[in-house]
């Protein structure tokens, strides 16, 4: 009694004929169909390289187009004839002068009074270190004596001078810009 073989596990591919008695396929020179190659390692099979099944298509090789020249009679960088130059507006003879260096912006000023009054940084900056030094000064004095209830008052103080500056500001930053202006045109003659 002869026995089959047992398929192996690559075997069992119903595209691949049928092995017979002696465990041995069929026509091993065929491939199995669907197959163009055969398995590796086994009888009659192995990888064979790959080959394209038609001839690439040819390509015609590229050639770039000519870039078309200007002739001489076209000048399409020709420079403009020459015409009256007029100034933007707000530049030129008769236009208004350009601020001061020392010109002070309210903008600034208030926020110095915002953030650094405690220091009087404001009144400095608006050329008034008498008043800078002074709110410096109930600031220090407001907290070494804030232990004996009277820097409370040197607060209140404090606290009323920055009030009277919040309303007082843009017509001390005007007064200012003047002085300054005055002294620039003094200055030019």
């Amino acid at each position: 009694m002869t026995s089959t073989p047992s398929p192996a596990p690559w075997d069992d591919d119903p595209r691949r004929p049928p092995a017979d008695a002696t465990g041995q396929a069929g026509d091993e020179s065929a491939p199995a169909p669907g197959y163009g190659h055969g398995y590796p390692g086994r009888p009659g099979g192995g990888v064979q390289p790959y080959q394209h099944p038609q001839p690439p298509y040819p390509q015609p090789p590229y050639v770039q187009p000519p870039y078309p020249q200007p002739s001489h009679a076209e000048q399409p960088y020709a420079q403009q004839p020459y015409a009256q130059q007029v100034p933007p507006p707000g530049y030129g003879p008769g236009a208004p002068a350009p601020p001061p260096v020392g010109y002070k912006d309210t903008t600034v000023a208030y926020l110095l009074w915002f953030f650094l009054a405690w220091v009087g940084a404001h009144k400095f900056y608006l050329r008034q270190p008498g008043m800078g030094v002074l709110y410096i000064g109930l600031y220090v004095v407001g907290w070494l004596t804030v232990w004996f209830l009277v820097g409370g008052l040197a607060f209140l103080a404090l606290f009323v001078l920055w009030v009277v500056d919040a309303v007082t500001m843009p017509d001390r930053v005007r007064y200012l810009n003047q002085e300054i202006h005055a002294a620039a045109v003094r200055g030019y003659r």
